[in-house]
């Protein structure tokens, strides 16, 4: 099982993380602010490890506000001196206490925490995803469908644009509507298409642009076909 570990890093976490299996990713930041912020800009971690005392929130306030601003799962693993009792029987199953020092037999604590908590991702091969969208409004319908309508009806727009500057062989234009619109598929997290606007927006080889912009133009039809499927309503 492959794992990603985040730790505040101090002298005992550090000591802790040495002792995690080798096919482990462990990933260090400096506080416990750091590591809400990594946590909020990426949702791939199965546990957070730092001091009982860390700052500049302590180990429970970090759980505290992991849990109820962000809404994360992430196990807090605390090392401290004595624990807070009261909490840790409260979210025994989402937070675990190992007393300094670390040491091979507390692994076992580790890997129980991690189990309880583990569900493997499910891959989706769906070409758009409204996480994002839902982060910044509060998952609010009408502003994800207006923005929804916004996007199909400009990218639309700007790839009719784009098809006629490489047509002119403007490949000035070509780079600069690639700019324009590269926000547009991130914010619908395609990783393709902002992939291809870079190529684009860098002025790839002349002789690729063309492929290119098919290929840009095939990820918004497929974007398009399904949030037609999936919000008949926009059509």
């Amino acid at each position: 099982m492959h794992l990603n570990i985040l730790v505040v890093e101090d002298n005992n976490t550090e000591k802790a993380a040495r002792l995690l299996p080798e096919d482990w990713q462990v990933t260090y930041c400096d506080n416990s602010y750091d590591a809400i912020q990594l946590i909020k800009k990426e949702d791939s971690f199965q546990l957070l490890m730092l001091d009982e005392y860390a700052s500049p929130l302590s180990a429970y306030q970090t759980f505290d506000y992991l849990k109820s601003e962000i809404k994360t799962e992430v196990p807090v693993l605390v090392l401290g001196e004595e624990g807070e009792n009261g909490i840790l029987e409260h979210y025994q199953n989402k937070m675990a206490f190992i007393k300094k020092p670390v040491t091979n037999s507390d692994i076992k604590i580790i890997n129980d925490l991690i189990e309880k908590n583990f569900v493997p991702k499910e891959v989706s091969d769906k070409a758009y995803s409204l996480d994002y969208l839902n982060a910044i409004s509060d998952s609010n319908f009408e502003f994800i469908k207006e923005t929804l309508v916004i996007f199909r009806t400009s990218v639309k727009d700007k790839l009719i644009q784009l098809k006629e500057a490489l047509n002119q062989n403007d490949f000035k234009s070509v780079a600069e509507i690639a700019h324009n619109i590269k926000p547009s598929f991130e914010m619908l997290e395609n990783k393709t298409s902002v992939h291809i606007c870079d190529l684009l927006n860098n002025r790839a080889p002349k002789e690729e642009v063309p492929e290119l912009v098919t290929e840009l133009e095939s990820q918004f039809d497929k974007i398009n076909t399904e949030l037609e499927n999936d919000f008949p309503e926009l059509i």
